[in-house]
């Protein structure tokens, strides 16, 4: 009964070789308490039998090298516990690498969505700048239209001051006009009656003389 209980043990895939030994180790007290001791060659052969596939390579090698009819169970013991301890840490090791491979990749994608943030931010402040140097050149050039037509067209109200002192030509302003030949008023020296009566007299002259 206790041996087809020891043949029934099994090792897991993740069960550690301290805690299966302990199942192991509690059989064959049981076993020798009860006077039906189990013959350590078994146990060996036991333990091997029954190892997962992560020892598949120490067992390879042991059964190779080393003659289980001579093993003894502590030694065996404390090689495949020596070989557990190299497997966690290679497996620690790989596990740090991973993540700090990982940690580069979100670092390099950390920093590419930073440079390309900074990049989009230069961008957008020199599409700024540079729309208000059109605003600014649109709103000069503006302001030198409007100056120049405030400085090349004629001032309206000036002009209108202009003309107020022009006196127009009327009737009004004839009877002011003063005659050169007669020194009257009222008319011009073409039309003065003297210059008539002079020109009438010349004109006899002439006629005379014909």
């Amino acid at each position: 009964m206790l041996l087809a209980q020891f043949e029934e043990l099994r090792m897991s895939e993740t069960e550690s070789i301290s805690k299966f030994y302990g199942r192991v180790e509690m059989s064959t007290n049981e076993a020798m308490t009860l006077y039906q001791p189990i013959d350590e060659l078994l146990v060996v052969q036991k333990i091997l039998r029954v190892l997962p596939s992560r020892f598949r390579t120490k067992k390879t090698a042991i059964m190779e090298v080393q003659n289980l009819n001579e093993i003894k169970l502590g030694k065996l013991v404390g090689k495949l516990k020596t070989y557990e301890m190299e497997l966690n840490m290679e497996e620690n090791d790989t596990k740090k690498s991973k993540n700090v491979a990982l940690e580069g990749v979100n670092d390099s994608s950390l920093k590419g969505s930073e440079k390309s943030s900074g990049f989009e931010d230069e961008m957008a402040l020199f599409v700024k700048k540079f729309r208000r140097i059109l605003r600014d050149k649109g709103k000069f050039a503006r302001e030198g239209s409007s100056g120049s037509e405030r400085q090349f067209r004629p001032s309206t109200g000036q002009s209108n001051e202009r003309n107020k002192d022009v006196k127009p030509f009327t009737k009004d302003f004839r009877k002011s006009v003063k005659c050169f030949t007669c020194g009257g008023i009222g008319h011009y020296a073409a039309d003065c009656a003297n210059n008539q009566k002079k020109y009438s007299k010349g004109k006899d002259k002439a006629m005379k003389v014909i």
